[in-house]
């Protein structure tokens, strides 16, 4: 009776993540009959309808059907974690936590972490991916991954997401450039010189754009478009364009007497930074570990 109950909570949580019973069936190569087959049976196990049964409106849960998911859930992460803790030999091998941030999240905020990381904690194989914001937030959703990092400057990407740090966005120069001669400029002046700028069609690119337009620099005299965002620093210390970006992404320009941050009189642009803990991740453990580094190395402890 039990291993049924846990198969029927089963069905009823792939129903839910897939949209639909054909969707559940699909996922275990059962026919949809057998799907609504074991939801009935759970329904009636528990008592009471899981499921609005409304044909025009796909797959839609009462309110104990939300409890049962929430309940159903945890209770499926705690069966996993529980068979993997009494596997034989698991001393042995190696675990795995899976990190997707974007592109340049990857290079400027999880660097240091991810070195320390790695450095106090061996035992734990660390696989760092990188991709779009799109890309992160999908692999999120379909349990690609264990924890997902992206830049959101319009709210919350999903509900479940905690804000972790600022992405500091910085205005950069070529050393010698007529701007560097004027002292503190309003951002808003910057204008007057033209713009290298990321694809506009890119999420990164319209935050960007929106950050300066609060401050007063619409309208941008764009002198390219570059997708590479090395490129882009590259271009910006050899011409007479600005270029606004993440400070930690150009540092080696800088260092190198390159590039120069220009001096503004309003505080730096700074956009958010969000933390996704993919649901369906089974290694809290983990997880709450590289979080732990995460946290002393956004301090510099």
């Amino acid at each position: 009776m039990l291993q049924s109950t846990f198969r029927q909570i089963e069905v009823f949580l792939e129903v839910v993540r897939t949209g639909s019973f054909a969707g559940a069936a699909d996922s275990f190569s059962i026919s949809s009959a057998s799907v609504s087959n074991h939801i009935k049976a759970l329904e009636t196990r528990i008592g009471v309808p899981l499921f609005v049964r409304d044909r025009g409106r796909g797959v839609s849960l009462t309110e104990a059907g939300h409890r049962v998911h929430l309940r159903g859930s945890e209770l499926m992460k705690q069966v996993a974690l529980l068979a993997e803790e009494l596997q034989p030999n698991r001393d042995n091998r190696r675990r795995r936590l899976i990190l997707t941030s974007q592109r340049f999240l990857a290079r400027t905020f999880l660097s240091d972490a991810v070195a320390r990381f790695t450095t106090a904690h061996p035992a734990i194989e660390l696989v760092v991916e990188t991709g779009n914001f799109e890309d992160v937030l999908d692999a999120v959703a379909n349990d690609r991954t264990d924890l997902g990092y992206v830049i959101s400057s319009e709210g919350a990407p999903i509900p479940d997401s905690t804000i972790v740090g600022h992405e500091r966005l910085g205005f950069f120069c070529a050393a010698g450039h007529p701007a560097l001669r004027r002292g503190p400029l309003h951002i808003a002046d910057l204008g007057e010189w033209p713009f290298l700028v990321t694809r506009k069609d890119e999420r990164f690119a319209h935050m960007v754009a929106v950050s300066m337009a609060e401050h007063g620099l619409s309208n941008l005299r764009v002198a390219a478009q570059i997708q590479d965002g090395t490129m882009i620093g590259e271009v910006a210390a050899r011409s007479d364009s600005l270029m606004c970006g993440p400070a930690l992404y150009v540092m080696d320009l800088v260092r190198a007497g390159r590039l120069v941050e220009l001096t503004t009189v309003e505080p730096p642009i700074s956009l958010p930074i969000h933390q996704i803990v993919a649901p369906g991740s089974r290694a809290a453990r983990e997880i709450a570990v590289f979080v732990e580094v995460l946290q002393a190395a956004a301090q510099g402890a």
